[in-house]
């Protein structure tokens, strides 16, 4: 398995970059934050804390927040329904109808001036988690083992 490394200041600004250009998300809120990298994968873990991950080396630590893909970064599930309400851009709020599909797996319907293929769906504000933009509809990307209907829906 890979280890664990602190990104440098640019692959840092690059992350923040991403977030701040996709989604409107301000750099500012991983001010606390430092972020890590192992594989293509990208961890979020608390500053005070990165001493004490060198020194036990875990095998997982923080919250994983982003993937790295050849053509596309995706944010984790977990990133989104942390930070997504915060999301200025790349979003779409959507119906209790359509929430409720959405997190059991299934598709909602394609929405304009969407920018990049995975988009933060929000219901009243709260983030659900990511869609994929297809040609016609949004894929829901909320991972098998968490497509239940939550109780604030």
């Amino acid at each position: 398995m890979q280890s664990l490394r602190k990104f440098d200041e640019n692959e840092r600004r690059e992350i923040l970059k991403f977030f701040s250009e996709v989604y409107g998300i301000p750099p500012k809120i991983f001010q606390d934050y430092e972020l890590l990298a192992r594989g293509k994968n990208v961890w979020m873990v608390s500053s005070s804390h990165l001493n004490k991950v060198f020194e036990m080396k875990p095998e997982f630590v923080g919250t994983m927040i982003l993937r790295r893909g050849i053509k596309f970064w995706k944010p984790t599930t977990a990133f989104v329904t942390l930070f997504g309400h915060l999301a200025t851009k790349n979003f779409i709020e959507v119906s209790k109808e359509e929430a409720l599909e959405f997190l059991k797996g299934g598709s909602i319907e394609k929405r304009e001036n969407l920018t990049y293929p995975h988009v933060i769906i929000r219901y009243r504000g709260r983030a659900l988690g990511c869609g994929y933009l297809g040609k016609r509809k949004i894929l829901s990307e909320i991972p098998s083992k968490l497509r239940e209907i939550p109780r604030i829906l």
